[in-house]
């Protein structure tokens, strides 16, 4: 009787101890487990303006364009062309901005109805008024481009009545037109830029006399 309860009583100690140590077995698995997890939420990259020294070739193209000439409306038909973003720094940064500047800056197409062309391009740089690009808002990122341009209008028979003249009429810009685009992304893929005030052209040999007006420039840039 005295052999078989010292037997039962270490084999108990031996059952506990093995249980003991699964225990710990089963918590060191665990921990491990749980350490090696990956973090389920992916980290958010900000929003980034492209860098100093890149360029973009980007086609642009219109539906249609009106302008009041001496009085007369002049129509187009559809307008396409292509324009070239150079990034340069902003050497005067209120916000996270680089400088896009322009070059190349061309739309043509038929005038309406007479089947005359139009060509607008642009015939400068801009020095005061900086074509910029900024970063206003990091998630969901948003932008905004102010395009600055110098156009020339070269239109070859603004209405009927001048259809015999030899010359085309050319016209340029008073002031540097200022297109403007929200975008969600740069470059842009076929975002509309809006005129932020209308364009009043004059003859380059008058250049006070304003003798057109563009009130609405929606040019699509970029993704066309």
């Amino acid at each position: 009787m005295t052999m078989s309860a010292r037997r039962r009583k270490g084999f108990g100690r031996r059952l506990a101890a093995a249980a003991a140590a699964a225990g710990m077995t089963v918590l060191v698995a665990a921990g491990a487990a749980g350490a090696a997890a990956p973090d389920e939420t992916p980290e958010q990259i900000p929003p980034s303006l492209p860098a100093v020294g890149e360029t973009f070739d980007l086609p642009m193209a219109m539906e249609g364009l009106e302008l009041t000439i001496n009085g007369r409306t002049v129509t187009t038909g559809p307008l396409q062309g292509n324009v070239t973003f150079k990034i340069e720094e902003n050497p005067d940064p209120l916000t996270p901005s680089v400088l896009a500047t322009p070059a190349g800056f061309k739309l043509s197409g038929q005038v309406e109805p007479d089947g005359g062309t139009i060509t607008i391009e642009q015939n400068d740089v801009a020095i005061d008024a900086k074509s910029v690009l900024k970063l206003t808002q990091q998630f969901p990122p948003r932008y905004e481009q102010v395009v600055s341009l110098p156009l020339s209008v070269t239109i070859d028979h603004p209405e009927a009545s001048t259809a015999e003249q030899s010359e085309p009429l050319v016209l340029t810009t008073k002031e540097p037109g200022q297109l403007v685009g929200s975008l969600t992304q740069f470059p842009p893929r076929g975002d509309v830029y809006q005129l932020e005030n209308p364009i009043d052209l004059a003859l380059p040999d008058d250049p006070n006399t304003t003798i057109a007006t563009i009130d609405k420039f929606p040019v699509k840039v970029g993704g066309i």
